[in-house]
């Protein structure tokens, strides 16, 4: 629909930009002025998004910088708590103005704001836009930032889509993480590009697919160079993901294969790295079989644990993984525990990392700088040394008997108190908004110390 005059006249109310283009550093008094422009726009969101997409213009063509800020801004507000309505209205009218006959680049600024406010109800109109090798990657991204429905449409495009485009859309069913995809990565591996061949590899890898694996060590097999080490990891990570589910067996073929296979003296660290994480495996399985520990994460699913309808805010599961993405949802077991011994690794993803272990109510730090402090206790205290730096992986044992606790991690003892208050409740896990890790988590209940 063509901007009215109303709709100009609001857009004209908004403060002129810095010399730059740019609105930063704006005085109170500015930003009063731009609040009451969006406050405004937002009481008719689909209308004003379809007047402002009039008043962008191809860049060089004219001054739209105005209408420019007015439509992420918009898209901003509608994203906000209560402003459902006005964000499925926003959503729809910008994506009727894709695909058309627009500038290229006035339709991948609206595809921008699709990515911050989209909706499933959008994402066959994304979908679409795919087929165009100037907007595929624009929407493929916004079709990864809205979620549902994503999948759907990038594996419809996969069979149309050529160059770059095949790439992108690859890589972005990659980070998604669906099983169904797994077809998909299986032709990529054929590929003629390069990177296409990569990227599916990586997709097999991060399903954790144990039937991958053939297929995996065979393409890496046949290549050189650059693509033969980034297939080869993304064989690593594929056996990490079926040990980290409980399908040591097949991640132990995996390790094997490669130990027998790299002897170039350039692909030594490979073998060094399988030679230790099959050493690992055996290890682990040695000690599980012999002290009669029982898995409390199954690699698969939350069975065992607690679920809200807030769970997924704050955690999934991947690659046989049980992964904090962030959120302040804790978990916590359905059975209750009081006298055990509980072994687990965890990675935290970035710095400044914060998360805790629940033992009997009371919180066993595992942030940086204070993991391993029990809260309340001038005896346990911190023991960051110990600690592996984010990105490596953490092996703590938690022993709880009678009145005494005690940690270890990474085979070190870190402390041990006997003015520990028996309880027998749920095992925890903190949600304080960090990315981090769990693998491995198994447990044995033991009995009461003797008086």
């Amino acid at each position: 629909m063509a901007a009215s005059e109303q709709l100009k006249r609001l857009v004209a109310r908004i403060p002129d930009p810095a010399g730059d283009g740019r609105y930063t550093n704006l005085d109170l008094e500015k930003v009063r002025q731009i609040e009451q422009v969006v406050d405004e726009l937002a009481r008719a969101a689909g209308p004003s998004a379809l007047g402002l997409v009039d008043l962008l213009v191809e860049p060089g063509r004219g001054d739209d910088v105005k209408a420019h800020f007015a439509l992420h801004l918009l898209a901003v507000r509608v994203t906000q708590k209560g402003n459902e309505k006005a964000r499925t209205e926003f959503a729809e009218a910008v994506a009727s103005q894709i695909g058309g006959d627009r500038p290229k680049a006035v339709q991948a600024y609206l595809i921008e704001q699709l990515q911050l406010a989209g909706t499933k109800a959008v994402t066959a109109a994304l979908g679409k836009v795919l087929l165009d090798p100037a907007l595929c990657d624009t929407a493929a991204r916004a079709l990864v930032a809205i979620g549902d429905g994503a999948p759907e449409q990038l594996l419809a495009a996969w069979p149309k889509v050529q160059g770059r485009s095949r790439i992108s859309v690859l890589q972005k069913l990659v980070g998604l993480r669906v099983p169904r995809a797994a077809e998909a990565f299986r032709q990529g591996l054929g590929d003629a590009d390069p990177e296409v061949r990569t990227a599916a590899a990586w997709g097999l890898a991060r399903l954790a697919d144990a039937s991958a694996a053939t297929a995996l060590l065979a393409a890496a097999e046949s290549r050189q160079g650059w693509e033969r080490m980034s297939q080869t990891d993304a064989c690593m990570v594929l056996a990490e993901g079926l040990a980290a589910a409980g399908k040591k067996d097949e991640a132990a073929a995996i390790y094997g294969h490669l130990v027998k296979t790299r002897n170039d003296p350039a692909e030594g660290h490979v073998r060094t790295a399988a030679e230790k994480a099959l050493a690992a495996l055996q290890k682990t399985a040695a000690a599980g079989a012999e002290e009669g520990f029982r898995p409390l994460f199954d690699g698969r699913s939350f069975a065992g644990w607690k679920t809200t309808g807030s769970t997924a805010k704050s955690w999934k599961i991947e690659a046989g993984l049980l992964v904090l993405t962030g959120g302040s949802d804790h978990l916590f077991t359905e059975e209750k525990f009081e006298d055990f011994i509980l072994r687990f690794e965890w990675r935290p993803l970035k710095p400044g990392y914060n998360s805790g272990l629940f033992v009997r109510g009371r919180q066993i730090q595992m942030a940086q700088g204070g993991a391993g402090m029990l809260f309340g206790s001038k005896e346990a205290k911190a023991v960051p040394d110990l600690h592996n730096p984010p990105g490596q992986w953490n092996t703590w044992q938690v022993t709880c008997v009678g009145t005494k606790l005690a940690l270890e991690v990474n085979g070190r003892r870190a402390w041990e108190i006997d003015n520990f208050k028996p309880a027998s409740v749920p095992l925890g896990i903190e949600a304080e908004g960090h990315p981090i890790e769990f693998r491995n988590l198994r447990i044995k209940t033991v009995g009461k110390a003797p008086p």
